[in-house]
């Protein structure tokens, strides 16, 4: 079974996957909000990752995205 923590990481990243500017509350505590971060993959032209971090606890995660 899934958490609920997860399911709004869940939710969280697919709003930011779609618009990186969005605010988004972080999903471990609600306590601040996520900004964004990305990064190229050497040698993948195609694919980076972005980085989800919370600007209070510091709580993070990582999608692969395709360009």
């Amino acid at each position: 079974m899934i958490s609920e923590t997860s399911k709004a990481w869940i939710q969280a990243a697919k709003i930011l996957a779609e618009n990186p500017a969005a605010r988004v509350r972080c999903p471990e505590k609600a306590d601040g909000f996520l900004t964004v971060h990305d990064e190229a993959i050497p040698g993948n032209p195609t694919r980076f990752e972005r980085y989800l971090v919370c600007d209070v606890c510091g709580a993070r995660n990582v999608l692969l995205m395709r360009e």
